[in-house]
């Protein structure tokens, strides 16, 4: 599973005051902005030794470990009983199957042997690719965006990289941990790649994060074969795969204008909602940044709760926030459930109302609900009418065995 594509680095002081639940994307800057899109203000980089995949990385007693948790006492404990717990695919936990859940780990090994990959190398015989004018940024723009949807993403924007989504120091990896990470890059291309209906209306079983080892694959082959394009055109690029970040993807990808954080805590899209997985390259290529989209999500969640009622750790909070605070979410209670159940679970993105086919009939829901409060009122109780309130399935593949 992966820090970038899908949760937020946290705050840990801030979290402390806030007994612990974390806010998701936040951002400095114009408050407006962040209301509309739900990304809340940051007041410092984050770090990803914080996230929970990196502290569930450390081997207890060696030097991160000790170091961490010299610095972070109040997380040990909840650390130490989630590690007690299986992990995910493993044995004892409540989705276990011999043959199927093998699939993802042999996935995430494979992505493992890709990162050395990430930063690749120039590819010699071409000369650089100046950039004299807004014109030829502009078409270089279209292009990159061209080349990714063609080695598979779906959506496709660009947004500068500044620090405050970039991790301050590195934690994922033993052998990394406490790197600083500086800022070499200007400019984000963020991506999405689109998930299996079939497979996450399973949800929260082990079709889910079979699905979800797939889409981080697919996400990482964009991201290396557009990496390797842009230097070819003579420009440092860097692939962010899972296990391999350095940035934060969901708010990049907010404004990028891919859609906006919702109150499950990622990205949700105007039309697939949440059901997507994030791509990452990073460039000093001068790209031309798209401009936020804004559909309408903040009022929309602040009414629907429907990720939180289905949400069976309880990790989603009911609760409003203040503007520019951004949705509040446990992901030690996410993480928990997942280590017991055996999957990345998926039950708030298929009970998200987003996430239906984008067919006419939906497309003319989100439009009425981008523009009306009571039109937002009506979806969610047709939502539950004509989906359920808890719209999950007992499914499986037929190869499945």
């Amino acid at each position: 599973m992966t820090g970038g594509g899908l949760l937020v680095g946290k705050d840990v002081s801030e979290d402390r005051q806030r007994g612990g639940a974390r806010c998701a994307g936040r951002e400095p800057g114009d408050p407006a902005s962040a209301r509309r899109l739900g990304v809340g203000r940051r007041s410092r980089r984050p770090d990803e030794r914080d996230i929970v995949f990196a502290r569930m990385a450390y081997t207890p007693g060696g030097p991160a470990f000790e170091d961490y948790y010299s610095r972070h006492p109040e997380l040990r404990a909840v650390d130490d009983a989630l590690r007690a717990l299986p992990g995910l695919c493993a044995e004892g936990s409540r989705s276990f199957h011999p043959l199927n859940a093998r699939i993802a780990p042999a996935v995430f090994a494979l992505l493992a042997a890709w990162r050395p990959l990430v930063a690749g190398g120039a590819c010699g015989g071409f000369s650089r690719v100046e950039v004299p004018d807004e014109e030829t940024r502009r078409a270089l723009t279209a292009r990159v965006k061209g080349l990714a949807r063609y080695f598979g993403a779906l959506d496709v924007g660009v947004t500068l990289l500044t620090p405050d989504f970039v991790y301050s120091h590195a934690g994922r990896h033993e052998e990394d941990y406490g790197r600083e990470i500086p800022l070499d890059h200007t400019h984000a291309i963020v991506f999405t790649v689109p998930m299996d209906f079939r497979f996450m209306k399973a949800a929260p079983g082990l079709p889910v994060v079979t699905e979800s080892s797939r889409r981080y694959l697919e996400a990482a082959k964009v991201a290396l074969a557009l990496a390797a394009n842009l230097r070819a055109l003579g420009w440092s690029a860097r692939a962010h795969i899972d296990g391999s970040y350095l940035a934060v993807l969901p708010p990049l990808a907010a404004r990028a204008g891919l859609g906006e954080i919702g109150r499950l805590g990622i990205l949700v899209t105007e039309h697939r909602g949440p059901c997507v997985r994030l791509g990452l390259v990073t460039t000093d290529l001068p790209l031309v940044p798209d401009e936020p989209r804004p559909f309408g999500l903040q009022d929309f969640c602040r009414i629907c709760l429907k990720c939180a009622r289905n949400c069976p750790s309880q990790a989603i909070s009911r609760e409003p926030t203040a503007p520019g605070e951004g949705w509040r979410i446990s992901w030690e209670r996410c993480y928990g459930f997942w280590r017991r159940q055996g999957t990345d679970c998926g039950m708030c993105l298929i009970s998200c109302p987003y996430s239906k086919p984008d067919t006419p009939f939906h497309r003319f829901v989100r439009e009425c609900i981008r523009r009306s409060d009571a039109a937002r009122r009506v979806a969610v109780w047709g939502d539950d009418l004509l989906y359920g309130r808890r719209p999950f399935e007992r499914w499986e593949p037929d190869w499945w065995t």
